[in-house]
């Protein structure tokens, strides 16, 4: 976890979103069609890579301000297009109900 003075997590959001890219760029590669990995594969992976590093210390970082948290809901979204193999474009609710898992704001 990492403070800032005003206790914004702001910082700490941003270097979670670092190592997110990081993770999001495996699972890219790995979704490549010639690898020939399933969508069981790929929600366990999305569950032990980013979910799990969502999970931690959420209640504690979950009362910053709705436009940092937007951040990491970015980073859910693709990886969750990513690993459902649709568009970017697709609705976040559609996406949660498509992989099962509930929305960011419930969790």
């Amino acid at each position: 976890m990492h403070f800032d003075q005003k206790l914004t997590w702001a910082k700490h959001i941003k270097i979670l979103k670092a190592k997110y890219m990081r993770s999001i760029n495996r699972l890219k590669i790995i979704s490549h069609p010639s690898k020939g990995c399933n969508r069981k594969l790929f929600l366990q992976l999305y569950r032990s890579l980013i979910r799990s590093r969502l999970d931690y210390g959420a209640l504690i970082y979950n009362l910053a301000s709705k436009s940092v948290l937007s951040l990491l809901d970015t980073i859910r979204t693709s990886s969750l297009s990513l690993a459902l193999g649709v568009y970017r474009t697709s609705p976040r609710l559609s996406l949660c109900a498509e992989a099962a898992e509930p929305p960011f704001f419930y969790r």
